[in-house]
């Protein structure tokens, strides 16, 4: 919407004169032009108070003639419509709101100002507050010819300012869900950890249950798990020239690590003997390595814990 510059004419026809000079103006209740002094000066002390300012706008709607504008009032128009024409930013718009408030807390009663006001806050990006001051403009000025335009907008800005406030509350409690779950994820992450975390040692579950039986007697692993980090150790716990065709070392004792890697919340991935990629994840008492073989071969090699 586009901020009114106010013109006022008079055309008098002589009829008319003629009736002005005959008809008296209403009786007003006495003390009512002081009233209303008193009441601009609680404004300015306490320009939040909207019921105070509604109060205002009413008194003075009953008075004839109506109060003049001060001057100081017309001024702060004139710098609210020299800001607002040169305004090419919300922050910018905001100033000249400033303004025509300023010559509201002068003149509270004067329509066009609140109507220019809802016009800035408007381009400021404030709504809710244009709402409120197009609403005192359709008070302030009860006969305007533009009435029904103007309460149509007020409608428009209504239904977007609460549409807009529904996707901000469905945006903010989707964010909401989404940091309790990453919260939650995290916690079970660092309990699964926690729950796997320490020494491990157990036995190597074959391709077939022969060479699990075979292999078993001459190696075990260890596991050493903490700190995110898994690392999986091959030893040699009985000499025999048998291990060999299994791979093993055949020297009690010897150390060979055979894969390591990263461990989040129960799930690893790493390498298999420095070169073939390894993940896998722990399940109770069972290590599950899926392993891709250099030779193309894949595969799953499952680690069950000792007790």
């Amino acid at each position: 919407m586009k901020p009114k510059v106010e013109i006022i004419a008079c055309l008098l026809t002589p009829f008319v004169l003629f009736l002005a000079g005959t008809v008296s103006a209403p009786a007003q209740p006495a003390g009512s032009r002081e009233t209303l002094k008193q009441y601009v000066a609680d404004l300015q002390k306490t320009p939040n108070d909207q019921a105070l300012r509604e109060k205002i706008i009413k008194l003075t709607l009953s008075l004839d003639p109506k109060p003049a504008i001060p001057e100081a009032a017309e001024k702060y128009a004139d710098r609210a419509e020299y800001a607002f024409k040169e305004a090419k930013s919300p922050a910018e718009y905001a100033d000249a709101a400033k303004e025509y408030e300023k010559a509201l807390l002068l003149a509270p009663w004067e329509g066009t100002n609140y109507y220019n006001l809802g016009v800035a806050h408007e381009k400021a990006g404030q709504p809710q507050l244009a709402i409120r001051s197009f609403t005192f403009y359709l008070l302030a000025t009860p006969e305007a010819g533009d009435a029904r335009e103007v309460r149509k907008h007020i409608a428009a800005l209504e239904y977007a300012g609460e549409k807009a406030t529904k996707e901000r509350t469905e945006k903010e409690a989707s964010e909401k869900r989404r940091q309790e779950e990453t919260a939650t994820a995290e916690r079970r992450r660092q309990e699964e950890n926690a729950r796997v975390a320490g020494s491990w040692e157990g036995f190597r579950s074959w391709w077939s249950k022969a060479e699990e039986s075979q292999a078993n007697k001459f190696f075990h692993y260890e596991f050493e798990i903490r700190d995110g980090q898994i690392i999986c150790t091959m030893v040699c716990h009985r000499a025999t020239t048998e291990a060999d065709k299994l791979g093993a070392p055949a020297t009690v004792g010897t150390r060979i690590q055979v894969f390591s890697g990263t461990l989040n919340g129960g799930i690893f991935s790493g390498s298999l003997n420095a070169q073939e990629p390894v993940n896998g994840e722990i399940i109770g008492d069972t290590i599950i390595a899926h392993v891709a073989f250099v030779s193309g071969k894949k595969g799953d090699i499952r680690y069950v814990r000792k007790r």
